[in-house]
């Protein structure tokens, strides 16, 4: 009878666990970068480097687009790392994966402002154009940096084109 009553007791802490974490998530925002935050349509993809505008945050020169929301997130993100410039694909991989935690710790930072209350979704391209590998820490100071820039300028029009 005890062993039950444990098993039981057990399930319910989960279960409130759970539900709790689901609870925070949705009241303060998910921290994940899920697939639909990923910019992957090559429709999107071309639309964005033919008719998007263009600024430079070393080591990031950074695309960006405002399209209507198609049962999409309200903001896309693609993350590029030039082969040109690191031969070996773990490199690659190392430094994508840095972004890509650096913008999922950081964007709450846009999601939380008042810019993608409309109807609008931002597509954005990260391309990566430093020589060597930054650090964690220097990337994330960078992706902090982008993400103001498009506060800043979200509130007028955007004509940047380099």
């Amino acid at each position: 009878m005890f062993l039950t009553f444990s098993v039981i007791a057990g399930q319910i802490d989960y279960f409130c666990k759970k539900y709790f974490l689901a609870l925070k998530s949705v009241v303060k925002g998910s921290r994940k970068f899920t697939k639909r935050e990923r910019l992957s349509s090559k429709k999107l993809i071309e639309k964005l480097f033919t008719e998007g505008n263009t600024f430079f945050k070393y080591p990031f020169k950074v695309v960006f687009l405002e399209v209507d929301r198609q049962n999409s997130a309200p903001v896309s993100v693609l993350i590029s790392v030039s082969r040109k410039r690191f031969k070996k694909a773990t490199e690659r991989n190392r430094i994508k994966r840095i972004i890509r935690e650096a913008y999922r710790n950081n964007k709450t930072i846009l999601y939380d402002s008042e810019m993608l209350k409309n109807e609008k979704s931002l597509l954005i391209a990260l391309i990566y154009t430093g020589k060597t590998i930054m650090t964690y820490a220097e990337v994330e100071k960078k992706i902090v940096l982008i993400l103001r820039h498009f506060l800043q300028t979200g509130k007028e029009d955007i004509d940047i084109k380099v």
